[in-house]
Protein backbone atom coordinates (compact mmCIF):
# COMPACT_ATOMS: atom_id res chain seq x y z
CA UNK A 1 0.00 0.00 0.00
CA UNK A 2 1.47 3.45 -1.17
CA UNK A 3 1.29 5.62 2.04
CA UNK A 4 -0.46 8.88 1.76
CA UNK A 5 1.68 12.28 1.91
CA UNK A 6 2.43 13.67 5.28
CA UNK A 7 2.02 17.30 6.36
CA UNK A 8 6.35 17.05 6.36
CA UNK A 9 6.39 15.18 3.19
CA UNK A 10 4.53 18.35 1.60
CA UNK A 11 6.84 20.83 2.97
CA UNK A 12 8.80 22.87 0.28
CA UNK A 13 6.36 21.34 -2.92
CA UNK A 14 3.93 24.03 -2.93
CA UNK A 15 0.48 22.24 -2.47
CA UNK A 16 -2.93 24.06 -3.82
CA UNK A 17 -6.49 22.67 -4.27
CA UNK A 18 -7.49 22.33 -7.80
CA UNK A 19 -9.57 25.15 -6.89
CA UNK A 20 -7.05 27.23 -5.77
CA UNK A 21 -4.60 26.10 -8.37
CA UNK A 22 -7.56 27.08 -11.12
CA UNK A 23 -7.73 30.65 -9.95
CA UNK A 24 -4.21 31.08 -9.30
CA UNK A 25 -3.77 29.89 -13.10
CA UNK A 26 -7.08 32.09 -14.14
CA UNK A 27 -8.87 28.97 -15.94
CA UNK A 28 -11.75 27.26 -14.73
CA UNK A 29 -11.99 24.61 -12.02
CA UNK A 30 -13.18 21.64 -14.36
CA UNK A 31 -10.41 22.36 -16.90
CA UNK A 32 -7.19 22.75 -14.58
CA UNK A 33 -8.20 19.03 -12.94
CA UNK A 34 -8.29 17.52 -15.93
CA UNK A 35 -4.94 18.36 -17.43
CA UNK A 36 -3.15 18.06 -14.21
CA UNK A 37 -5.31 14.74 -12.46
CA UNK A 38 -7.45 13.73 -15.27
CA UNK A 39 -10.93 12.20 -15.14
CA UNK A 40 -12.89 8.73 -14.86
CA UNK A 41 -13.17 9.34 -18.57
CA UNK A 42 -9.51 10.67 -19.83
CA UNK A 43 -5.61 10.60 -18.74
CA UNK A 44 -4.02 14.07 -17.18
CA UNK A 45 -2.19 15.86 -19.80
CA UNK A 46 1.01 15.81 -17.17
CA UNK A 47 2.46 13.88 -15.07
CA UNK A 48 1.70 15.09 -11.59
CA UNK A 49 4.14 15.33 -8.93
CA UNK A 50 2.30 13.35 -6.43
CA UNK A 51 0.93 10.08 -7.43
CA UNK A 52 -2.60 9.05 -7.79
CA UNK A 53 -2.87 6.33 -5.65
CA UNK A 54 -1.25 8.69 -2.52
CA UNK A 55 -3.16 11.86 -3.52
CA UNK A 56 -6.61 10.84 -2.59
CA UNK A 57 -7.06 14.63 -1.65
CA UNK A 58 -5.80 15.87 -5.29
CA UNK A 59 -3.35 18.27 -3.96
CA UNK A 60 -2.29 19.87 -6.93
CA UNK A 61 1.85 20.75 -6.31
CA UNK A 62 3.68 24.06 -7.34
CA UNK A 63 5.28 22.00 -10.23
CA UNK A 64 2.07 20.75 -11.14
CA UNK A 65 0.49 24.22 -11.15
CA UNK A 66 3.45 25.45 -13.40
CA UNK A 67 3.06 23.28 -15.72
CA UNK A 68 -0.60 23.93 -16.27
CA UNK A 69 0.29 27.85 -16.83
CA UNK A 70 2.14 26.32 -20.00
CA UNK A 71 -0.99 24.24 -20.71
CA UNK A 72 -2.91 27.24 -20.90
CA UNK A 73 -0.66 29.21 -22.79
CA UNK A 74 -0.69 26.16 -25.41
CA UNK A 75 -3.82 26.11 -25.58
CA UNK A 76 -4.51 29.78 -25.79
CA UNK A 77 -1.91 30.12 -28.79
CA UNK A 78 -3.87 26.90 -30.39
CA UNK A 79 -7.18 26.48 -29.27
CA UNK A 80 -7.12 22.99 -31.58
CA UNK A 81 -4.48 21.21 -30.09
CA UNK A 82 -5.32 18.05 -28.48
CA UNK A 83 -4.34 17.64 -24.93
CA UNK A 84 -2.54 14.38 -26.19
CA UNK A 85 -0.07 15.81 -27.94
CA UNK A 86 1.17 17.66 -24.81
CA UNK A 87 0.99 14.03 -23.07
CA UNK A 88 3.08 12.29 -25.29
CA UNK A 89 5.82 15.11 -25.39
CA UNK A 90 6.22 15.34 -21.60
CA UNK A 91 6.07 11.30 -21.74
CA UNK A 92 8.84 11.77 -24.81
CA UNK A 93 10.91 13.30 -22.63
CA UNK A 94 10.82 11.30 -20.07
CA UNK A 95 12.07 8.26 -22.00
CA UNK A 96 14.32 10.37 -23.93
CA UNK A 97 15.97 11.69 -21.50
CA UNK A 98 14.67 10.76 -17.95
CA UNK A 99 13.42 14.22 -17.60
CA UNK A 100 10.68 15.74 -15.86
CA UNK A 101 7.99 18.08 -15.73
CA UNK A 102 9.55 19.85 -19.10
CA UNK A 103 7.16 22.61 -18.86
CA UNK A 104 8.36 23.45 -15.31
CA UNK A 105 12.46 24.19 -16.68
CA UNK A 106 13.49 26.95 -19.37
CA UNK A 107 12.22 25.85 -23.06
CA UNK A 108 10.55 27.25 -25.86
CA UNK A 109 7.27 24.85 -27.50
CA UNK A 110 6.76 25.32 -31.57
CA UNK A 111 3.70 24.39 -33.39
CA UNK A 112 5.03 22.02 -36.76
CA UNK A 113 1.25 21.14 -37.84
CA UNK A 114 -0.05 19.37 -35.26
CA UNK A 115 3.04 18.04 -33.62
CA UNK A 116 4.71 19.90 -30.56
CA UNK A 117 8.82 20.88 -30.63
CA UNK A 118 9.38 21.68 -27.36
CA UNK A 119 13.58 23.05 -26.89
CA UNK A 120 14.96 22.11 -23.23
CA UNK A 121 17.58 24.26 -22.31
CA UNK A 122 20.95 22.60 -22.03
CA UNK A 123 19.04 19.05 -23.01
CA UNK A 124 17.95 19.32 -25.83
CA UNK A 125 14.44 18.69 -28.65
CA UNK A 126 11.72 16.84 -27.89
CA UNK A 127 9.10 16.23 -30.05
CA UNK A 128 6.16 14.31 -29.65
CA UNK A 129 6.09 11.92 -32.97
CA UNK A 130 9.87 11.95 -32.82
CA UNK A 131 12.60 13.61 -35.02
CA UNK A 132 12.00 15.17 -38.07
CA UNK A 133 14.83 16.35 -40.57
CA UNK A 134 12.76 19.57 -41.32
CA UNK A 135 12.88 22.28 -39.08
CA UNK A 136 10.61 24.48 -41.57
CA UNK A 137 6.82 25.90 -40.44
CA UNK A 138 7.85 25.70 -36.68
CA UNK A 139 5.29 27.99 -35.06
CA UNK A 140 6.81 29.49 -31.58
CA UNK A 141 3.83 29.58 -28.97
CA UNK A 142 4.79 32.18 -26.63
CA UNK A 143 4.07 31.64 -23.22
CA UNK A 144 3.76 34.30 -20.71
CA UNK A 145 4.66 32.64 -18.04
CA UNK A 146 7.88 32.12 -18.73
CA UNK A 147 9.37 35.04 -17.95
CA UNK A 148 8.33 35.32 -14.50
CA UNK A 149 9.66 32.53 -12.90
CA UNK A 150 13.00 31.64 -10.80
CA UNK A 151 14.74 28.19 -11.65
CA UNK A 152 16.73 26.46 -8.85
CA UNK A 153 20.41 24.47 -9.59
CA UNK A 154 18.61 21.92 -11.17
CA UNK A 155 17.08 23.76 -13.30
CA UNK A 156 13.71 23.36 -12.20
CA UNK A 157 11.13 26.51 -11.53
CA UNK A 158 11.37 27.39 -7.56
CA UNK A 159 9.56 30.81 -7.77
CA UNK A 160 6.64 32.46 -10.00
CA UNK A 161 5.96 36.48 -9.85
CA UNK A 162 3.06 37.26 -11.50
CA UNK A 163 2.82 40.83 -10.78
CA UNK A 164 4.73 43.40 -9.01
CA UNK A 165 3.40 46.34 -8.45
CA UNK A 166 4.87 49.48 -6.41
CA UNK A 167 7.97 48.22 -5.39
CA UNK A 168 6.34 44.66 -3.85
CA UNK A 169 6.30 41.54 -5.71
CA UNK A 170 3.51 39.04 -5.66
CA UNK A 171 5.47 35.49 -5.25
CA UNK A 172 4.90 31.83 -5.32
CA UNK A 173 7.72 30.04 -3.59
CA UNK A 174 7.26 26.22 -2.70
CA UNK A 175 9.41 26.78 0.58
CA UNK A 176 7.41 28.85 2.10
CA UNK A 177 3.56 29.53 3.06
CA UNK A 178 3.34 26.17 1.08
CA UNK A 179 3.61 27.69 -2.05
CA UNK A 180 0.29 30.48 -1.03
CA UNK A 181 1.59 33.60 -2.97
CA UNK A 182 3.04 36.23 -0.67
CA UNK A 183 3.84 40.04 -0.77
CA UNK A 184 7.48 40.49 -0.96
CA UNK A 185 10.03 43.71 -1.49
CA UNK A 186 10.72 43.53 -4.75
CA UNK A 187 15.04 43.59 -5.90
CA UNK A 188 16.31 46.75 -5.95
CA UNK A 189 13.38 48.39 -4.52
CA UNK A 190 13.54 50.75 -0.97
CA UNK A 191 10.14 49.99 -0.09
CA UNK A 192 9.10 48.41 3.65
CA UNK A 193 10.27 44.34 3.62
CA UNK A 194 6.67 42.54 3.64
CA UNK A 195 6.23 38.76 3.72
CA UNK A 196 2.21 38.15 4.92
CA UNK A 197 0.25 36.00 2.50
CA UNK A 198 -1.70 37.52 -0.08
CA UNK A 199 -4.60 36.86 2.01
CA UNK A 200 -4.13 37.75 4.81
CA UNK A 201 -3.49 41.37 3.60
CA UNK A 202 -6.68 41.07 1.93
CA UNK A 203 -8.39 40.19 4.80
CA UNK A 204 -6.69 42.70 7.30
CA UNK A 205 -8.07 45.48 4.32
CA UNK A 206 -11.21 43.40 4.94
CA UNK A 207 -11.24 44.16 8.73
CA UNK A 208 -9.94 47.79 8.52
CA UNK A 209 -11.71 48.85 5.76
CA UNK A 210 -8.44 50.66 4.14
CA UNK A 211 -5.38 50.22 3.28
CA UNK A 212 -4.13 52.77 5.74
CA UNK A 213 -5.44 51.14 8.24
CA UNK A 214 -4.61 47.66 7.17
CA UNK A 215 -1.09 48.77 7.09
CA UNK A 216 -0.96 49.99 10.83
CA UNK A 217 -2.75 47.04 11.43
CA UNK A 218 0.08 44.82 10.38
CA UNK A 219 3.50 46.85 10.39
CA UNK A 220 3.69 47.07 6.47
CA UNK A 221 3.50 49.83 4.12
CA UNK A 222 -0.28 50.75 2.33
CA UNK A 223 1.52 49.61 -1.17
CA UNK A 224 2.30 45.93 0.41
CA UNK A 225 -1.78 45.59 1.27
CA UNK A 226 -2.44 47.63 -2.05
CA UNK A 227 -0.24 45.29 -3.91
CA UNK A 228 -2.01 41.74 -2.76
CA UNK A 229 -5.66 43.59 -3.14
CA UNK A 230 -4.28 44.67 -6.55
CA UNK A 231 -3.64 41.14 -7.16
CA UNK A 232 -6.01 39.00 -6.05
CA UNK A 233 -9.51 41.59 -6.86
CA UNK A 234 -8.01 42.75 -9.96
CA UNK A 235 -5.52 40.47 -11.53
CA UNK A 236 -6.74 37.09 -10.61
CA UNK A 237 -9.98 38.36 -12.07
CA UNK A 238 -9.35 38.59 -15.61
CA UNK A 239 -9.57 35.34 -16.76
CA UNK A 240 -7.27 33.41 -19.20
CA UNK A 241 -9.49 31.60 -22.47
CA UNK A 242 -7.54 28.64 -22.39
Amino acid sequence: MIAAPTASSLLGIGIYTASEAATYARVPTAKLTRWVLGTSRSRPAIRAQLSPESNAERWITFLDFVQSLAIRDIRIAFPRLHLDKIRETIEMAKSKFGIDYPFARKHTTFLRGDDLVLDIEKIGIVESTGPHKSQLNMRKVVERYLVDLSYDAAGLANGYVPLTWKGYDIVFDPRFHFGEPFVRRARKSNVKPCRYSVMSLCEAFDAEGSYAAASRSLGVSAEAVEAAHKYYFDYLRTSEAA
